[in-house]
């Protein structure tokens, strides 16, 4: 928790833009979020539920964001921001490295529940 920042949104807050820098990730602790993509079969969008995390792929690989992100309900969410996912690294390495290979796992599930609609939808 030393690493994270509490941050509170009301229904309707974009957390982040399209094709933003990723300064940061979230984890979901309370509400709804709502990621829309823009792709070329189409407009697609994710609920993100409480208990999940959101932005992590971005951050990770020093790309830009892939959706824009909106609170769907008032929400609570906890950011990871680059200066403290330094300090995380150097600090508990065993932490940040069990963090990072979650947040992956729940990137790839993620990809393929996407990946899914767009084969489902091409056809």
């Amino acid at each position: 928790i030393p690493y994270f920042i509490k941050k509170e949104y009301l229904a309707g807050t974009i957390l982040f833009h399209r094709g933003e820098s990723a300064k940061g990730f979230y984890l979901l602790e309370v509400g709804i979020l709502r990621a829309d993509y823009e792709l070329p079969q189409g407009r697609y969008f994710e609920s993100i539920v409480a208990g999940t995390t959101c932005g992590e792929l971005p951050f990770f690989s020093d790309t830009e964001r892939t959706a824009t992100v909106q609170a769907e309900r008032r929400c609570v969410a906890w950011l990871l921001d680059k200066e403290s996912w330094k300090r995380l690294q150097e600090n508990e390495p065993d932490v940040a490295q069990e963090l990072l290979r979650i947040s992956l796992k729940l990137t790839s599930e993620r990809m393929s529940a996407i990946t899914s609609y767009v084969l489902t939808t091409a056809g």
